[in-house]
């Protein structure tokens, strides 16, 4: 339907290689009051690196006009250093007031410029077929031989995975819960799983 609307001149944007999922996060993105910033960055249903690096230069220049003195390092992350805070912080009554007070300032200058977009590009990278992370851990589990839930519907699959009571059979089954895209095994302690959004 959304190949349909982009041929018949309905204003979305052309998104054929673009995985269902991406594409419904695109529309929340555009339906929710977007900055232009982001309209332009999600025009054709992808952000490019050169837009990614927009957005990421749009959230150093809100934070560096701010009346407190910082200076923002875009890291070769992606990330940000921002400092010097000290001052900032002192100027709070408490280290916690200090806190919620600078998040505040990070949350205002994300919206509109590397919040939503930064997730968003990093997951259309990462996962450009808009795997769920049952699928992920399905195919985990066959490459690396683990029979938990083998023969399951996906709906059957993913209530195993997500019951209380679920304990991996294996080293690898529990790595392939922690992070099924890892090519090493990982021995960190299990989180829940994390309902995939509609």
């Amino acid at each position: 339907m959304l190949a349909l609307a982009a041929c018949t001149g309905g204003g979305a944007p052309a998104r054929d290689d673009v995985a269902p999922m991406w594409a419904a996060e695109i529309d929340r993105i555009l339906a929710d009051s977007p900055s232009d910033l982001e309209k332009r960055a999600l025009a054709d249903g992808k952000i490019s690196d050169g837009e990614m690096s927009e957005a990421r230069n749009a959230f150093k220049s809100c934070i560096e006009d701010l009346p407190y003195g910082f200076d923002v390092e875009i890291l070769p992350d992606g990330g940000f250093d921002i400092g010097p805070l000290d001052k900032f912080y002192d100027s709070f009554s408490s280290e916690e007031e200090g806190r919620a007070a600078y998040q505040a300032l990070v949350d205002d200058c994300e919206t509109g410029t590397t919040g939503a977009l930064g997730m968003l590009h990093a997951a259309m990278r990462d996962n450009p077929q808009g795997k769920t992370s049952v699928q992920l851990i399905r195919e985990c589990f066959d490459e690396h031989d683990v029979k938990d839930g083998a023969g399951l519907t996906d709906d059957a699959f993913k209530d195993l995975l997500e019951s209380p009571d679920y304990t991996p059979s294996t080293a690898w089954a529990q790595s392939c819960f922690i992070d099924p895209e890892s090519d090493v095994l990982m021995e960190e302690p299990m989180e829940p799983l994390q309902q995939d959004t509609e």
